[in-house]
């Protein structure tokens, strides 16, 4: 009896491990991301203190000190955030833990600001993030447009893409956030691994909150949560929570979230005195007397807005009194003068223009066509990169989808695992080269910027599709 008491208690605290006692946690500081106005840097950050004071803070740009001017809560400034919300609909979702994750998605609609931009990805065989939304009414709308598939959970590769969109998204707010909603298993054994995730998690200082919906066949599906709570972890002050758990509702999860958020800090810094002419390492440490912490990020040097300086209103020279106001009638006669001159030139235009009228109507028909369009180039070339002798040239096509299926796809790339059948397209209109990614797993992108819709293709851009880099050009 006394061997399964103590094989029970075993058990019980290997199942306990993971999930320790809190103990004091050691000081962390994680940057977010800055935005500018004229002589100012705005850095958005969150530490693990209760409240943080200024004269704790050091902030330095490419080695220069910026002096700060203020620290405040960002739930104080009455700014902007952009959430992306990750929902897992795939076919392992039961309708109850679906219906929590809207519950859940409500609550939150009516926690955001009123400027605040929020958009979906749901989780499924492809990934489409939908458009950023303002509003509750607008984001209530979307949340109950939802369904539930029976597709597999693309989670990694959506954990990526959401990163790479807010970091992308430069017409978004400053404050950027992620959460994600799903039970963290991902499906997809050819696509992105876990420590490709955590790189990217680490590298995007944008916090990332997960949420581990109740697991309700047991097995294998608390290993997962664990995993999809490492994530937020080591993200920048990102939450690992759970739904299911004693006390825990869809209200205080999102709360938790929310407040999270408010709670984190917003430092003003002077930048007047600082020409940032390369990109720049951005360091942030906390000092609280006890510890010490800080966390980097690099800056580009056209973040940094130059200040701006007054024109001078002086009206004579100095010590000199002003100059005398000048008498009506001189405006008038200067008025009257400009009136007879515009009159006189507007004549001369006139009779030029009769002239001009007569002499296009002598000319050949020819010259009164209309101009033909900018013909299509004749000849398109890729050259894988690295290897530029591997080349691939096609003759004056409209439109190119490139993908790994031969019967869907004109420039096909069997070899490359991470390319879907219809990957991408590469089409002309107007003359102009154009690229567009057809909803692939693994996302298209140009010079490295991930493509969400039709976008502009230069001479010896770089382009990736799956895992394949190529460099395209053209000639007429």
């Amino acid at each position: 009896m006394k061997k399964k008491i103590a094989a029970a208690l075993l058990a019980l605290g290997l199942l306990l491990l993971p999930y320790p006692a809190q103990a004091a946690q050691p000081l962390r500081v994680c940057l977010e991301g800055t935005a500018s106005a004229p002589g100012q840097l705005m850095v958005h950050c969150n530490a693990s203190v209760p409240e943080l004071r200024q004269e704790q803070l050091s902030l330095r740009l490419a080695g220069e000190v910026l002096p700060i001017s203020e620290l405040r809560r960002f739930g104080d400034t009455g700014e902007a955030a952009a959430w992306l919300f990750i929902v897992d609909i795939s076919g392992s979702i039961k309708q109850q833990q679906f219906e929590e994750i809207k519950e859940v998605l409500r609550v939150f609609a009516e926690l955001l600001g009123a400027r605040d931009s929020a958009a979906f990805m749901p989780l499924g065989d492809q990934l489409h993030s939908a458009p950023f939304v303002t509003g509750k009414k607008n984001f209530r709308e979307q949340i109950e447009g939802l369904q539930v598939t029976r597709e597999d959970t693309n989670l990694y590769a959506g954990l990526i893409q959401a990163l790479d969109i807010l970091q992308a998204r430069q017409d978004l707010p400053a404050k950027k956030q992620v959460v994600v909603l799903s039970d963290g298993e991902d499906y997809f054994f050819t696509g992105h691994t876990r420590e490709e995730v955590n790189e990217k998690v680490k590298a995007a200082h944008i916090p990332v909150h997960t949420i581990a919906l109740p697991v309700l066949t047991g097995g294998s599906g608390s290993e997962h949560a664990k995993i999809l709570g490492s994530f937020a972890r080591i993200s920048a002050g990102g939450l690992d929570l759970i739904y299911g758990l004693e006390g825990v509702t869809a209200q205080s999860l999102a709360e938790t979230v929310a407040g999270a958020a408010g709670n984190s800090y917003v430092i003003t810094a002077d930048t007047s005195g600082l020409a940032l002419k390369e990109n720049g390492l951005l360091e942030l440490t906390v000092n609280t007397g006890n510890e010490t912490a800080s966390d980097s990020l690099t800056l580009r040097a056209s973040a940094l807005v130059p200040p701006t300086t007054a024109p001078e209103t002086t009206t004579g020279m100095p010590g000199e009194d002003p100059l005398p106001p000048i008498r009506w009638w001189i405006y008038a006669a200067g008025g009257g003068a400009l009136l007879v001159t515009a009159l006189l030139v507007l004549l001369l235009v006139l009779r030029k223009r009769k002239k001009a009228s007569a002499a296009i109507e002598n000319e050949a028909p020819a010259l009164l066509q209309p101009q033909m369009p900018v013909p299509t180039p004749l000849q398109l070339y890729f050259a894988t990169v690295g290897r530029e002798s591997e080349s691939y040239e096609f003759h004056a096509p409209d439109e190119l989808v490139i993908g790994r299926n031969a019967g869907q796809a004109g420039f096909n790339l069997p070899e490359d695992a991470r390319l879907s059948g219809r990957h991408c397209r590469v089409f002309w209109q107007n003359g102009n080269l154009y690229v567009e990614d057809l909803g692939s797993t693994n996302g298209t992108y140009l010079n490295g910027v991930p493509v969400w819709q039709p976008v502009p293709v230069a001479q010896d851009d770089i382009l990736m599709a799956g895992s394949t880099e190529l460099r395209v050009a053209w000639r007429r």
